[in-house]
């Protein structure tokens, strides 16, 4: 997907692949926001700043928090240990799904170390998925709000058809859990959580 390139530039300093973002940095990247808000974009374009902008208010949350925004926490470990036992079920709520025809992923069982999705945790989703819209994806758990490294429990490579997942993470910071499909791009997903962490729209339709 090609993307505009002041878009490409913002996505830089937000995915922690720079020098973290400082209180100030944010400010700025909002500007910038509202800037290509007022452009003649197209609806793959809109997508990336719907996340853009869910970045910045990402960001923003952890600098009120007193977070240390550095390239070390943008780039969270979010692996999850061989040993980890997921003993208490989270009830958790769905929040925004967004399919193309065909694809879908059903949530059947939510397990953690502890009942909420708190930072630090870990907790393991368990499910089935449908892809018809692509011969091959790859299905992805992870947290909007930050780029994470090391977690191979988190992906898995699926062909076209049905069949079931079991997927894990470490929740690295405040954000919005998801399950998606990827080809490369997240091209359908569905979000879960708790209270706060359900996000309930995600803005924007998958292309």
């Amino acid at each position: 997907m090609k993307v505009c390139p002041r878009v490409a530039a913002l996505l830089v300093p937000i995915c922690g692949c720079s020098a973290g973002p400082t209180e100030a940095r944010v400010v700025e990247l909002q500007a910038q926001v509202a800037e290509l808000q007022n452009r003649d974009c197209n609806a793959e374009v809109q997508a990336e700043l719907a996340e853009l902008k869910r970045e910045v208010e990402a960001l923003r949350a952890g600098i009120g928090k007193g977070a240390k925004t550095t390239g070390q926490q943008a780039h969270a470990d979010a692996s999850v240990p061989p040993n980890t036992t997921f003993p208490v079920v989270i009830n958790y709520e769905l929040g925004d799904a967004d399919f193309h025809e065909g694809d879908a992923i059903t949530l059947e069982e939510v397990r953690g170390t502890s009942g909420d999705f708190s930072v630090g945790d870990y907790f393991i989703v368990r499910g089935t998925y449908t892809l018809q819209s692509r011969a091959e994806a790859t299905l992805s758990l992870s947290v909007t709000g930050g780029s994470t490294t090391g977690n191979a429990r988190g992906r898995l490579d699926v062909t076209q058809g049905t069949g079931r997942f079991e997927l894990a993470t470490r929740m690295p910071y405040d954000g919005y859990p998801h399950v998606t499909l990827r080809d490369g791009k997240p091209f359908g997903g569905v979000y879960f959580g708790k209270g706060q962490t359900v996000l309930r729209d995600k803005g924007f339709k998958y292309p």
